[in-house]
């Protein structure tokens, strides 16, 4: 019989009003990857300035940045943006000069294409580009991206590597994001590729962060006052671990429990420094299924 002992290394839980930021007054707008459906791109238009300010996309985690950035720019534009700007962020060096920096300044709104999120957070970790999209969030503009580009807004980010299958200490590979949403980890395509164990691998291991798993076709709206709404035809499902116990055994396998589980669907909303379902979530709630 294995003898489970409590990890030596976990994270101290804090809790959920010690770890989230104050109010701001931008936006996030995450989706989950896949489908983009326009009702979340129109939204995305409607924050940036309802099309008369200039928008941002930035298809740096693209493999094919080129053909990404014109797609993207094709769909905004169907969405009602009228001044849509393609930026090619190739290099780190490309976060350093100051046209780039200009145009997230003039900008009401920018969006991440999905791919790699590694490709954005080395390119704008500690950078002016970094800098001018925080302020960009203080003067209320928004910021949007789908898969990688959503993934990277938390400050604890997924590399993409270790084993998904097993709950085990250190198994799953991290490194710094962007951190717009900080306290959070942030995963996308989360149900239709199965990506439970991961994030509660994560959370376990880093407690005082909330776990945010955004499905396709889904959008975590994240308002100024700190509440998440989803939209779209999916589920957004959030991990708390701030008052789990965490144990592992002498091979790393984790032990957890008392971890909370959210999952919402379109309309329901969460507040992301209460940890709990907003007030009025009860009326939006879906009718219980008969017995």
């Amino acid at each position: 019989m294995l003898r489970i002992q409590p990890n030596p290394d976990s994270v101290p839980a804090l809790s959920p009003l010690e770890t989230q930021p104050p109010a701001r007054e931008g936006h996030l707008l995450l989706m989950g990857g896949g489908l983009k459906p326009l009702e979340v791109l129109e939204r995305f238009v409607e924050l940036a300035g309802g099309g008369e300010r200039p928008v941002v996309v930035f298809p740096m985690a693209s493999e094919k940045s080129r053909p990404t950035g014109v797609e993207l720019k094709k769909q905004l534009e169907a969405a009602g943006a009228r001044r849509v700007q393609v930026v090619h962020i190739d290099e780190r060096r490309d976060a350093l000069k100051p046209e780039v920096v200009e145009a997230v300044k003039r900008a009401g709104g920018v969006f991440f294409s999905g791919g790699d999120q590694n490709r954005i957070s080395q390119r704008l970790v500690d950078t002016p580009v970094l800098e001018a999209l925080r302020e960009l969030m203080a003067r209320g503009g928004v910021v949007a991206g789908t898969s990688a580009g959503a993934a990277c807004q938390s400050e604890v980010m997924f590399v993409g590597e270790g084993d998904e299958t097993v709950l085990r200490a250190s198994n799953i590979v991290t490194t710094r994001g962007i951190g717009l949403l900080p306290g959070t980890i942030v995963d996308s395509h989360f149900m239709a590729r199965k990506r439970q164990g991961r994030l509660v691998n994560l959370v376990a291991e880093h407690p005082s962060l909330l776990g945010v798993g955004i499905d396709e076709a889904t959008a975590a709206w994240v308002k100024p006052d700190g509440t998440l709404e989803v939209l779209g035809e999916g589920w957004v499902v959030l991990y708390d671990a701030a008052k789990a116990r965490v144990a592992r055994t002498a091979d790393n396998r984790m032990a957890v429990s008392g971890l909370v589980q959210h999952v919402l669907v379109e309309g329901q909303r969460f507040n992301l420094q209460q940890r709990t379902m907003a007030e009025d979530a009860e009326s939006l709630a879906l009718p219980m299924a008969s017995r």
